[in-house]
Formats: structure tokens, sequence, C-alpha cells
């Protein structure tokens, strides 16, 4: 939220920037400034193409990093939730590990079946490899 109200700020006072250059130039007020391949300074009008305002410029580097941040907190956020659903569905299969000791056979090989679909949905392989060790001390 913090990031998305900062970034809401920067944005505004770009825009406010941008408008009080093109402010500028409409009253006909001239910068000295280097001018897009940087070769030369020259003077022209503020807001003109051929000016770089370095604190427009600023304002622009800061808020293509402000995105950045906020591209990257999503996906750790993504990738946080993917693992706490693993860690849950390997949970519940430890739980159903241990009750499959103190039930009937029956019951057993129903659990064992389960724990062969929640496998298959997390698509691990490790967890295959665990489901056929266990498939082989029961047999």
């Amino acid at each position: 939220m913090l990031a998305a109200a900062a970034a809401a700020a920067a944005a505004t006072a770009a825009a406010a920037a941008a408008a009080a250059a093109a402010a500028a130039a409409v009253r006909g007020e001239t910068i000295s400034c280097r001018n897009k391949n940087n070769s030369s300074n020259s003077s022209c009008l503020v807001g003109e193409i051929c000016c770089c305002d370095p604190q427009q410029q600023q304002q622009q580097q800061q808020q293509q990093h402000q995105q950045q941040q906020q591209q990257h907190q999503r996906q750790q956020q993504q990738q946080q939730q993917q693992q706490q659903k693993q860690q849950k569905q390997q949970k519940q299969q430890h739980h159903q590990h241990h009750q499959q000791h103190h039930q009937h056979p029956q019951q057993q090989q129903q659990q064992h079946q389960q724990q062969q679909q929640q496998q298959q949905q997390q698509q691990q392989q490790q967890h295959q490899q665990q489901q056929q060790q266990q498939h082989h001390q029961m047999s």
C-alpha cells in the first residue's frame, strides 16, 4: 500500500514538473542545457525536446525504480503463497502417513490413493519418489 501511494505521489510530482515546464515554454523562457546527444550545451525553450531537465529525468528514474520494486514485491508474495500451500499439503500428507499405522488395511489403501492424488496435484518429483517408497514398504 505504501509503495503504491509513493508511486502515485511521484507520478503527481512528475506531472506537476511537466506542467511547470510547459508553462515556462509558453512564456518563452529559455534555459541552458545539453541536447539529447549530449554533444553540446545549447539554449532552448524550457520543456522542448532538445532539453534534458535533470530534475524531470531523476523523477522518471525514481518512478521506474519504484515500479520495478513493486513488481519484485508481487513476485515475492506469489512465491511465498506457493510455498505456504506446499507446506500445508506436506503437513497433511505427514499426518495421513501417521494415521495409516493405526488403521484397518482397507482404510490404509484409501488414504494411500488420496496421497497419490495430492502428490500429483503438487507435481513434485520428490513427493512421488517418497510415495513409491511408501508403496514398496506397504506391499
